[in-house]
């Protein structure tokens, strides 16, 4: 390894391609963080460093880059943006959104415990984070409070989406690197050395509302493989136990998500289901919000899913061809994925617009109802000449 690139840890101050490098910011796993400076789009982002050790692996550098493209096609208000994945000067990186905020874990460390309304606030953005990964065959495998970030505002930020799989992929590293994930969070089925599935993220995800409800973890042995063996054995501590303010409802679904029979669990569907009978029946969604929360921070708006049976690409795209191939391993379920998107899409802009001053808000209604009618209009249109022809 003589004459290879230096420690990750040693970048602070240099130039890594045109990314000015300023400052360490998270250390971790897979490789060293750091704030950088981008000058061609004139923004702060942040730059992920393998770690030398992972750089050296051809084979997980060919996955790693793999799973990376894949999450690149993610786009949700709540998953960290991903704009490019490279090598420099026997580097390899990956260039993201720099998510301004504390983590979950520094927030609970502070905190405590949230109130209901405010856990359940952060649950469902980070669920629809999920259930955009899952209808596109990602699964996260390491959801954690330390990979959730909380803006000023209370936005939720999910971070490394989809880059698990090539580190638990890597069969040259020891036992404890090679099962990806922090034990407390992972779900019973990873402890035991199973297959990976959708519905593990929504243990984690589970796993974390709880901690949000109670201020402590579940599963607390003095070892790592302590801890895995309490997962894969002992029955999940009830919320209520803990903390007897939160509704009946709220700790149901908390059981529902961390059910130890995969085929009993919620999938993220069910759990963003849940949400809205739980917002709609307001069990907890309006409580008053945790201590130091800033007043001008809202809880979220809950969309009921239109589409609630939406085909989904059940591959993970760690096995599947790479997602700027030619090929499309599931058309069908992508084409009905467009429709979903522009629902999306309507519901993202109908809350940017009613978050707009009176003035500008009658200017974009107007703006989108104009649309609006073109589109029926064009619709009309197209129809009557298809079967007039016919």
């Amino acid at each position: 390894m003589n004459g290879g690139p230096t420690q990750p840890d040693s970048l602070a101050g240099k130039t890594l391609r045109h990314y000015e490098i300023r400052q360490k910011i998270g250390h971790g796993g897979m490789g060293t963080v750091y704030k950088a400076w981008d000058p061609r789009h004139n923004r702060s982002v942040a730059v992920k460093v393998l770690h030398n050790f992972l750089a050296y692996d051809s084979d997980y550098v060919k996955r790693f880059h793999r799973e990376a493209r894949a999450a690149a096609r993610l786009s949700h208000p709540n998953i960290v943006k991903m704009y490019e994945l490279g090598e420099a000067d026997g580097f390899h990186y990956i260039v993201m959104e720099l998510a301004r905020g504390k983590t979950l874990d520094a927030i609970l460390e502070d905190q405590g415990r949230l109130s209901v309304g405010r856990a359940l606030d952060v649950t469902s953005q980070a669920i629809g984070a999920l259930v955009e990964a899952h209808r596109k065959g990602i699964i996260h495998r390491d959801i954690k409070p330390e990979n959730t970030v909380i803006k000023e505002n209370w936005k939720v930020k999910i971070t490394d989406f989809g880059l698990a799989k090539a580190l638990n992929s890597n069969t040259k590293l020891t036992m404890p690197q090679a099962r990806m994930g922090t034990p407390k969070y992972m779900p019973p089925e990873r402890c035991l050395g199973e297959e990976d599935t959708f519905k593990g993220d929504v243990y984690s995800l589970g796993v974390m509302l709880f901690e949000m409800l109670t201020g402590r973890s579940p599963f607390n042995g003095n070892t790592p493989l302590a801890v895995m063996y309490q997962v894969t054995t002992e029955p999940f501590p009830k919320v209520r136990s803990l903390n007897p303010e939160v509704p009946p409802e709220v700790e149901q679904l908390v059981e529902n998500m961390v059910h130890r029979d995969v085929t009993k669990r919620y999938d993220a569907f069910q759990v963003l289901d849940a949400l809205w009978d739980l917002h709609s029946r307001k069990c907890g969604i309006s409580a008053t919000d945790a201590p130091g929360t800033p007043p001008s921070a809202q809880p979220t708006v809950l969309m009921r899913p239109m589409f609630r049976n939406t085909p989904l690409d059940m591959t993970p795209h760690g096995d599947s061809p790479a997602p700027f191939d030619s090929g499309d391993p599931n058309p069908a379920a992508h084409q009905s994925n467009s429709v979903v998107d522009f629902v999306e899409f309507m519901q993202d802009e109908s809350q940017r617009v009613a978050e707009l001053p009176p003035p500008k808000r009658r200017r974009a209604v107007i703006s989108t109802v104009e649309i609006l009618i073109a589109i029926a209009a064009a619709a009309l249109i197209f129809y009557f000449i298809k079967h007039r022809g016919s």
